[in-house]
């Protein structure tokens, strides 16, 4: 019988791919397919009120029934209507014949993988021929005429199969035995880069990873072999060297048991490598994060009521392993709570429940739980909600910490508190004792009365406290001050010596204390007060003295007949009267501010900078030394420099002393031509001769002791020693074998050695 309608055609494949292309490829053979899911649902669908297909498809491959198995099933569910079956099973190894029955040699068709899919797209439209039309072979006109359609439309199913191939995403590809590309499709060629014109060019092995290749050749020699593979991941490389990681299937083509061809299906997952990878390293840093934290963190199933997850941390913060909490269980683990702390927990936590969205800051309770050594610990629990999809709380999650020795250091805190506060009063005491001390021109006196009425509001009871300071023989108090049994006193020790106290007194009884009802505290400050006192009274002194000196040497400076300069670098700041005198001055003001070397000659000018900058980068320059300076009137004078550093006006300056040597060079000069006058008288002697054998230093010395010039006066005239003088005259006395100075002085002038 020949029918209008279009035939049904069921598809059963495991792959959801190859299913529906088989299905669409059928549709345009102008055939009604539908692509079932699994053998099960086909057998169920036959059972049912539906349509009874006309064809099915039935590819065993990783279906969850054999062939037999189905055909035996779609038989029974259909009995005589079972429709033309078109098998396709493994043709690996020597293939076993099907069953007889289901298998009915004259109506289905057996096909063995691998086998092309224009075959098993005309087997069906066989079978289909066969079903509508009663006969597989129709009448000679029309059968010429329905093969043509059919290569048609066989034509057309294999264009449009590879349309399907060309524009799939994932990578397609088919390898010949060699290694050659048959086949790659367009997303294979973006992914790698390639262009069509390149693929004859290539082999397999170009575009496997050095990494895979191992991998790969061992896959691919698994497929030529005849294995299927359904699973496998590799790393290919694309044109520009990037390594992109894949994952899919492959299988082989066989003609007349010889491979002819794999066809390989690939999905890029480089991207989702890289997140697998991400998230295996944040789990990673997450467990080694959990494992050395402090704090452990749990997980509590609110529906079941246990605990899901314990962090190792557990163990150091509670004494008990993460798994010994999770058999302990929530109750218990509550239980454990301080009963002062249980309520406020339960409530805490219900509040928590009761919130219809997590709180901006995360809740926390600190509460006291015992641990595993019987002791309580304080521990903060920081909680949160996890919620379903629809909002409805399903877990608590936190993390716990033992704060214990932080509750231990708040406590500590609580109680030094008011210590503190004292503190700060004691403080205050000597900070204003130390305002006080810094006031300018600020008298002993006023110091010390000062200090006496800072000590009581720093004693624990101001309103009865007074107080006083006794310094050799001076008293200084309070005006309330009174002497009582209540008294604490500080000596006031200057140079090892007591030259005075501190005293400190109650005027009514108070509760006793460390020291009476003085506190530990007191004794410290009082003793502090004494020495602060017995600093400043050194200090005072001290500069009292300073004074004292600084005056003494301004005298001495004011009185000294040499003239006196302080210069800080070249600039004068200090003249005295003697060195106004010397220059011809008659007031300070015109030469202090002034450069030190505009009064010197300007021959010395320069050396003089030189000098008084070596010693300011405290180099060796020399402390004495002549020069010469010009008067006010601008007469030059000889003048002798001494030159040392001091401090003045609390900096570095230099103490130059002046003295007018004029008059000593005079003398000098008068002295040289004396000397000269003498050397000449002695040289002309020398001429003539003298019997004796002196020398011309002893015929020299021998004219002065004629003149009756004693030692010292020989030697300052010759420029010698006292000693050496006598010893010419001793040489002079025993080579003219005379008794006495006088007795050489008269033979000499008898014997003409003398003018």
């Amino acid at each position: 019988m020949v029918t209008d309608a279009p035939a049904l055609v069921w598809v059963l494949q495991s792959d959801p791919r190859l299913r529906e292309d088989r299905a669409a490829a059928a549709r345009q053979l102008g055939l009604l397919a539908t692509a079932v899911p699994s053998p099960r649902e086909a057998i169920e669908w036959a059972a049912g009120p539906g349509t009874t297909p006309d064809v099915i498809l039935f590819d065993d491959c990783e279906l969850d029934m054999s062939a037999a198995e189905f055909g035996t099933g779609i038989s029974e569910a259909l009995g005589e209507l079972t429709p033309p079956i078109v098998y396709i099973v493994s043709g690996e190894g020597e293939p076993e014949p099907l069953p007889s029955p289901p298998f009915r040699p004259d109506v289905d068709v057996c096909l063995r993988r691998p086998v092309p899919e224009r075959e098993v797209l005309g087997a069906v439209l066989s079978l289909v021929r066969r079903r509508l039309g009663g006969s597989e072979v129709l009448p000679s006109g029309a059968a010429v005429g329905e093969r043509k359609r059919a290569e048609e439309a066989l034509r057309a199913s294999e264009e449009t199969y590879r349309d399907l191939l060309e524009n799939a995403n994932d990578l397609i590809q088919s390898v010949a035995p060699d290694g050659s590309f048959v086949y790659v499709n367009r997303a294979w060629r973006e992914t790698l880069g390639y262009g069509q014109e390149e693929i004859p060019g290539l082999s397999l092995w170009d575009i496997i990873h050095p990494d895979s290749k191992a991998h790969c050749i061992e896959a691919f020699q698994r497929v030529m072999a005849g294995e299927k593979l359904d699973r496998i991941e590799a790393m290919f490389l694309s044109k520009d060297g990037r390594a992109i990681m894949v994952e899919g299937s492959a299988n082989c083509s066989f003609r007349d048991g010889k491979p002819v061809a794999t066809r390989g299906i690939f999905r890029d997952i480089t991207e989702r490598k890289r997140a697998e990878e991400a998230l295996r390293e944040s789990e990673q840093r997450l467990r080694e994060v959990l494992e050395v934290s402090r704090d452990y963190v749990y997980k509590h199933n609110l529906e079941t009521g246990n605990y899901e997850y314990i962090s190792p941390a557990a163990l150091q913060v509670t004494g008990f392993t993460p798994e010994e909490i999770i058999a302990m269980g929530f109750e218990e683990a509550q239980s454990r709570v301080h009963p002062e702390d249980l309520e406020p927990h339960r409530a805490h936590l219900e509040n928590l429940l009761s919130q219809t969205a997590q709180p901006a800051m995360t809740p926390t309770i600190q509460y006291r739980w015992k641990c595993k050594d019987g002791q309580y610990h304080w521990f903060s629990d920081n909680r949160a909600l996890i919620r379903d999809k629809d909002g409805r709380p399903v877990a608590r999650v936190g993390t716990i910490r033992d704060v214990t020795e932080l509750k231990r250091g708040e406590e500590s805190l609580r109680r030094r508190s008011h210590d503190l506060g004292e503190r700060v009063r004691e403080l205050g005491c000597l900070y204003g004792i130390s305002d006080l001390v810094q006031t300018p021109g600020i008298s002993l006196g006023e110091i010390l009365q000062g200090a006496v009425d800072f000590i009581p509001p720093a004693w624990q009871y101001p309103e009865v406290t007074c107080a006083r300071i006794i310094l050799e023989g001076q008293e200084f108090r309070t005006e309330n001050f009174r002497e009582t049994a209540w008294r604490q006193t500080s000596d006031i020790v200057v140079n090892g010596q007591r030259i005075g106290t501190v005293e400190v007194c109650y005027l009514e009884e108070k509760p006793e204390s460390d020291e009476g009802p003085f506190l530990r505290e007191e004794r410290q400050l009082i003793d502090a007060i004494a020495e602060r006192l017995a600093r400043v009274i050194e200090r005072k002194r001290a500069e009292e003295a300073l004074r004292e000196n600084e005056e003494k040497y301004r005298r001495v400076v004011e009185d000294s007949i040499d003239g006196i300069a302080i210069a800080q670098g070249l600039e004068i700041r200090f003249v005295n009267r003697a060195l106004l005198r010397m220059f011809g001055y008659e007031s300070g003001a015109e030469m202090v501010g002034r450069r030190f070397t505009e009064f010197l000659s300007p021959e010395y000018r320069e050396l003089m900078a030189q000098r008084l900058n070596a010693r300011e980068v405290s180099e060796c320059a020399p402390g004495h030394y002549e020069q010469r300076a010009v008067r006010k009137d601008g007469r030059e004078f000889p003048i002798e420099v001494s030159a040392g550093t001091i401090t003045y006006d609390r900096g570095r300056a230099y103490q130059v002393v002046i003295r007018d040597i004029t008059e000593r060079k005079r003398a000098e000069e008068a002295l040289q031509k004396a000397r000269e006058e003498l050397e000449n008288r002695v040289e002309r002697q020398m001429q003539r001769g003298n019997a004796y054998g002196l020398t011309f230093r002893e015929l020299t010395v021998l004219h002065l002791v004629g003149a009756g010039r004693a030692d010292k006066e020989i030697g300052t005239e010759l420029g010698i020693s006292v000693q050496t003088a006598q010893k010419h005259v001793a040489n002079i006395l025993s080579k003219m074998d005379a008794a006495s100075r006088t007795e050489a002085s008269v033979r000499a002038v008898r014997e003409g050695l003398l003018d």
